[in-house]
C-alpha cells in the first residue's frame, strides 16, 4: 500500500533479487511512501509464500523481457452524471503529509491525522488555511503517524497513535493534548493501537493490534478497562520472537460503537463482523455473504447499522446491528478497493477505491452508482466523511500518497 504497481512493472529484479527486495520491504511500516520509507522497530522474516510471490513478480516485469506481454487497459473517462461534480484539492502546507483520515467538525472544520509524522491538523474550508499541532513522542525511537481520527460529540478530535501504542485526544479549546497508553503489561516493541471509537456514552474503545485485545477508557478517570481477546482462542504463539501472532484465522481492522455502547469491528481477515458487549463483554462474529470480503472501516448511522467497504469481495456492506443481518451492494468498478463507507442525510452511501482513485455515491434502495474521478492520481483514498449540513450532502477524503484533502459536491 506504500505506491503503485509501477514500481513493481517497471523493475528489472529476477525471482532471487525479488526476494531481498521483498524482505526489505516487510521491515517498513505500513505508513512507508516511495518519498518517505519508515523501517519497523524490530525484524521480520520471508514468510512461506514469499518464494511463490517472487516467482510471480519476475514473471510480469521486465527482468526477461524487453517489454510487457500484456495489454495496460484503462477504465473509461467520466460520462455523463460523473461529470456533474465540483472537486476542490486543498494542499496541506507540508507536502509530504499523509492525511490518511480526514473527518468533519460539528462547525464544517475539517481535521486530519497524518499516517507519517506526528501530526493533527485542521483545515479550514472558507479560507484553505490549516493549523497543526505536534503531538508529543510516547517512544520516541519508534514510527510517529497516527491512523484513526475520529470526532467525539463536543467537536474534539482523537487518534490512535499506531506504533506509540496510545490514543490522544485534542481539546479543541483549549488545544491541550492528553495521552493514554496501551497498559504496560501488554505494551511491549511491537505494540501497535490502531483504531479507536468514540461511544455515544464518552467512553472510548480502543485495540492492541498485535495480540488483537480489546481496551475502554473512561476518560472522566483515566481508567483504563481490559476486555479481553476480540476472538475466541486467539493466542501468541510459544516464544514467538518477532514472527507474531497465531490467529485462528480472524485478525480485525477498524472499531464502531452502537447507541448501547457495545463495540462491533470489521474482520479483515475472516469476513465478518465481529461484536463485543460491553456489559458482558460477550463475542459474537456475524459472517458476510460473501467469503473472504475483507471488512476494513465501518460508519454507523442513527439505526445502529455500520456501513463498511469490503476490501477484497469488492461491495459495500451494510450490518444492521439489530438484526443481525448483513446486505452487500456490488460496487461495479474493477479492482476498487472500497476501504471506507458513509451514508449521508439523503440515504446514499459514499465510498472511496484505494486503488483507483474514483469516489463512489450508492443509491441502496436501486442499486444505482455514480463514481466521480479524483484529479490527483494515486491519491490513496482511506477513511471518508460526509458534510450533511450542504444540499445535496458534500464528500469529503485525504489523498494519503498527495498531501491534499479533497471536496467532492455533486450536482444533483
Amino acid at each position: 500500500h506504500c505506491h503503485n504497481l509501477t514500481v513493481a512493472l517497471e523493475s528489472r529484479y529476477d525471482a532471487k533479487a525479488w526476494l531481498s527486495v521483498i524482505e526489505r520491504m516487510r521491515n517498513h511500516a505500513v505508513a512507508s511512501s516511495l518519498r518517505t520509507p519508515v523501517p519497523l522497530p524490530y525484524h521480520v522474516d520471508l514468510q512461506p509464500q514469499d518464494p511463490g510471490l517472487a516467482e510471480y513478480l519476475a514473471s510480469i516485469n521486465l527482468s526477461s523481457k524487453g517489454k510487457w506481454d500484456f495489454e495496460i487497459k484503462t477504465l473509461p473517462r467520466p460520462r455523463g452524471d460523473e461529470t456533474k461534480v465540483i472537486i476542490t484539492e486543498y494542499d496541506l502546507p507540508r507536502s509530504d503529509s499523509a492525511p490518511h483520515d480526514a473527518a468533519i467538525g460539528p462547525d464544517g472544520l475539517v481535521w486530519y491525522s497524518d499516517f507519517i509524522f506526528p501530526y493533527v491538523g485542521r483545515l479550514d474550508p472558507r479560507t484553505g488555511s490549516v493549523k497543526e499541532w505536534q503531538i508529543p513522542l510516547e517512544k520516541p525511537d519508534f514510527p510517529k503517524g497516527s491512523l484513526t481520527l475520529e470526532i467525539d460529540r463536543e467537536g474534539n478530535p482523537w487518534l490512535s497513535r499506531l506504533f506509540q501504542a496510545s490514543i490522544i485526544k485534542l481539546d479543541r479549546t483549549t488545544e491541550k493534548i492528553t495521552s493514554w497508553s496501551i497498559p504496560q503489561e501488554y505494551n511491549d516493541r511491537r505494540s501497535r493501537a490502531t483504531f479507536l471509537s468514540v461511544a455515544p456514552d464518552g467512553k472510548v474503545w480502543f485495540k492492541h493490534e498485535e495480540k488483537q485485545l480489546m481496551f475502554r477508557l473512561d476518560p472522566a478517570t483515566g481508567q483504563i478497562a481490559y476486555y479481553g481477546p476480540l476472538f475466541p482462542g486467539f493466542k501468541m504463539s510459544p516464544g514467538q520472537g518477532d514472527k507474531g501472532p497465531e490467529s485462528p484465522g480472524h485478525f480485525s481492522y477498524a472499531l464502531g460503537a452502537d447507541s448501547a455502547g457495545n463495540v462491533y469491528y470489521a474482520d479483515m481477515a475472516g469476513g465478518t463482523i465481529g461484536r463485543m458487549e460491553a456489559q458482558t463483554r460477550k463475542v459474537t462474529l456475524f459472517p458476510t455473504p460473501t467469503v473472504n470480503s475483507g471488512p476494513r472501516r465501518l460508519h454507523v448511522d442513527s439505526q445502529d447499522r455500520f456501513w463498511f467497504g469490503e476490501y477484497y469481495g469488492m461491495n459495500v456492506g451494510m450490518f444492521d446491528s439489530r438484526t443481525g443481518k448483513i446486505q452487500e451492494w456490488p460496487d461495479p468498478t474493477p479492482w476498487d478497493g472500497p476501504y471506507d463507507a458513509v451514508q449521508d442525510s439523503q440515504g446514499k452511501v459514499w465510498t472511496g477505491g484505494m486503488t483507483t482513485d474514483f469516489v463512489s455515491r450508492l443509491d441502496p434502495d436501486t442499486g444505482r452508482w455514480v463514481r466521480y474521478l479524483l484529479p490527483t492520481l494515486d491519491a490513496n483514498v482511506r477513511r471518508v466523511d460526509v458534510d450533511n449540513s450542504t444540499t445535496p450532502p458534500t464528500f469529503w477524503v485525504g489523498e494519503n500518497h498527495q498531501g491534499k484533502i479533497a471536496k467532492i459536491e455533486p450536482l444533483e
